[in-house]
């Protein structure tokens, strides 16, 4: 296969944006990949291979690139991201203030995951049932669920809100933790000094905060927390987020008040922001696994990434990737 390689003093913008999408794409599928062959009996290993085709064929006389629309994919979580972005910024912005809200329970175990995510739905809701039939005070905004994986193999599952009026900001946080102590009967599950509060100054930048993957979706192998301790987040922790989430039928995200919703159409996902780049010569383009880059039915490749960051980052997964594909074809 040939690869044509720009000179650096004639830098083509469709070709770099290209070969960012080609190092998206192989880390992607790494993890995909380490989702499908470590996690052995998951009842998601069908959906992780399919959702291996994302982006399998890139078409530039139509702009389109089929997307899985999976929520482990970081390539259409980045995009449901840019789309969320572009049609809830405007309308936050128009707020005079903007608050950030957490609210936050205690860490648990892998078995009581699926309890907790439960939980947090059930407040949401009767919180906001409440408030729109008896307060009616002005409550308008987005939350986002988001999960993180927490020392002592624990999962920490936990919400983040934007609103627009800091007394019900206030109000919310009183009634999160009196729908825990209710719900429990234990008033540290929800501790006072763990919720948070903050005025916003960039509705763009909190946009993006709140906009972030409901779970992570790829671990770097230098990833520490907060007092520098490793953690490590394997697959089989990651595997489980998703399969609570898909079984419970968690809702992650949702709109309240007269924020309005903005539907994000799979149309959408699939289109192609990138142009051609000049040196390309063919209008499609499929992925080579072997080379980890797009190929037009000659033999043209598409990308010029050497992929030597992204191996270097994901290190462990791209070793577990090359011994376990290499199995595939003995």
């Amino acid at each position: 296969m040939q690869n044509k390689t720009t000179s650096k003093h004639s830098k083509d913008k469709n070709q770099e944006a290209i070969n960012k999408l080609q190092g998206k794409k192989f880390v992607t599928d790494l993890n995909k990949w380490a989702l499908l062959t470590i996690v052995k009996n998951s009842p998601l290993n069908t959906k992780y291979r399919k959702s291996l085709s994302c982006m399998h064929t890139i078409d530039f006389d139509h702009k389109s690139a089929i997307s899985c629309h999976r929520r482990w994919c970081s390539i259409c979580e980045s995009k449901k991201m840019a789309k969320m972005i572009d049609k809830y910024l405007p309308q936050l912005e128009q707020k005079n203030k903007l608050y950030f809200v957490t609210l936050t329970a205690q860490t648990v175990g892998k078995n009581k995951l699926p309890q907790r995510l439960k939980d947090i739905s059930e407040i949401w809701r009767a919180i906001t049932k409440y408030n729109r039939i008896h307060l009616k005070q002005q409550f308008n905004g987005i939350r986002k669920l988001e999960i993180t994986i927490a020392e002592n193999n624990k999962y920490h599952a936990h919400l983040h809100i934007l609103m627009d009026n800091h007394e019900t900001a206030l109000w919310l946080k009183s009634q999160w933790l009196k729908h825990w102590k209710k719900r429990t009967g234990n008033s540290r599950i929800a501790n006072y000094k763990a919720q948070d509060i903050r005025k916003v100054t960039n509705a763009a930048d909190a946009l993006i905060e709140l906009s972030k993957y409901v779970a992570k979706a790829l671990n770097l192998d230098r990833e520490t927390d907060k007092k520098g301790a490793k953690i490590i987040v394997t697959e089989q922790k990651k595997d489980w987020i998703y399969q609570c989430l898909m079984k419970g039928k968690i809702r992650t995200f949702s709109h309240f008040g007269d924020i309005k919703a903005t539907k994000i159409l799979a149309k959408e996902l699939d289109q192609l922001e990138t142009k051609k780049p000049k040196s390309f010569s063919s209008n499609t383009a499929s992925w080579q696994k072997g080379v980890h880059n797009w190929a037009s039915k000659e033999g043209e490749l598409l990308g010029t990434n050497d992929l030597k960051k992204e191996k270097e980052l994901f290190k462990s997964q791209y070793e577990h990737y090359e011994k376990t594909t290499k199995k595939e074809t003995d």
